[in-house]
């Protein structure tokens, strides 16, 4: 059986063509007072044997049929954030509201769907808002609410999610309903990554067997920073140390407050120079809808590790007489080669 509804300040019929769209409902009439949109009205819908009423003010709830759901947007402007926001004192929009009240109290439909502005839940100081649930209330609609977070603490990503509240009747002993929500902000995350690459040397085999997964860097409080818990990290205390990975990443995971750091090399593989670049990471917050700020160390670019070189020089000398020996044919040979020829020398 489907629901029949009765369109109230019908406009050119947003409500309508949802609920028709939807399935399941059936229009039993309508009203509106602008004879241009209820000219648009009648030219979009089959209107045929469906009551019509200009003025919602003028209604006789006995001259509506059944009705099972009562929709409407009453105007907005008395309480838009774009208008003079008069709300109830605007006695030609403002109070049609209690037009809306006035034939639920007559019809007593099983359902009513509203719509509003924005503005009208903060309209006088929240008291136009009250006093509409108020009016509901007293008529037995309490009904169901969507609590959305706005604006999220500092520090804090916003909590998108809808969390319906049902307001229910408690009795008649109890003057005021509760209903409640839980809403939960996560703090603003860090992600600070670097790339590393070591200089590698083919003739030797170096940089090629593992050697980056040795490096080590560090991360630095840059300041005193107090974390959420009370527990202090001093200026320059080390919080987090992390080996290469064999691609030469590294993605520091800690957990960190908004404040000052440093990443630093701690340790490299012994044949290569130790980097003594000092990068700083200014952890700021980026706003309530973001989730994670990524900062990337050195512009992204990778960080390069150089190999140790050194010399080797040989002097042949006869014991006898210590004059250097011309000539002499001197070889480099890795330390497990047995035979010691020009093939198997460096």
């Amino acid at each position: 059986m489907a629901i029949r509804f009765f369109d109230m300040f019908a406009g050119i019929g947003g409500f309508r063509s949802g609920l028709e769209a939807a399935g399941g409902f059936e229009c039993i009439g309508h009203c509106e007072i602008d004879k241009y949109a209820n000219q648009a009205y009648n030219a979009m819908y089959d209107t045929e044997g469906e009551c019509f009423f200009e003025d919602a003010r003028t209604i006789d709830p006995g001259a509506l049929p059944d009705i099972d759901l009562i929709c409407g947007g009453f105007p907005c402007q008395s309480f838009s954030i774009a208008g003079k926001r008069r709300g109830f004192a605007d006695d030609a929009r403002g109070t049609l509201f209690f037009e809306v009240a006035r034939l639920a109290a007559g019809k007593r439909p099983a359902f009513l769907l509203l719509e509003n502005v924005p503005g009208l839940l903060s309209h006088d100081k929240d008291r136009t808002f009250a006093t509409i649930l108020s009016t509901l209330d007293e008529l037995g609609y309490l009904g169901k609410y969507q609590v959305k977070e706005v604006e999220a603490p500092f520090g804090t990503v916003l909590d998108t999610e809808a969390h319906t509240v049902e307001l229910t009747y408690a009795g008649q002993e109890v003057e005021i309903t509760e209903a409640s929500a839980a809403l939960h902000d996560d703090r603003q995350k860090i992600k600070i990554s670097l790339d590393k690459v070591l200089e590698q040397d083919e003739r030797f085999q170096i940089g090629m067997n593992g050697e980056i997964a040795t490096v080590q860097f560090g991360l630095y409080a840059g300041e005193d920073i107090t974390a959420a818990d009370g527990s202090a990290i001093p200026a320059d205390g080390l919080i987090e140390t992390i080996n290469c990975t064999e691609d030469g990443s590294v993605v520091f995971i800690t957990d960190l407050p908004l404040g000052s750091y440093y990443v630093k090399e701690i340790s490299t593989d012994k044949h290569y120079t130790l980097t003594d670049t000092v990068y700083p990471v200014v952890f700021e917050y980026a706003g309530q809808d973001v989730a994670l700020v990524e900062v990337a160390l050195n512009d992204g670019e990778p960080i390069t590790n150089e190999l140790i070189y050194g010399s080797i020089k040989g002097l042949k000398i006869d014991r006898e007489n210590q004059e250097t020996i011309a000539g002499a044919l001197f070889g480099l040979f890795r330390p497990d080669v047995l035979q010691f020829t020009s093939d198997t020398a460096i």
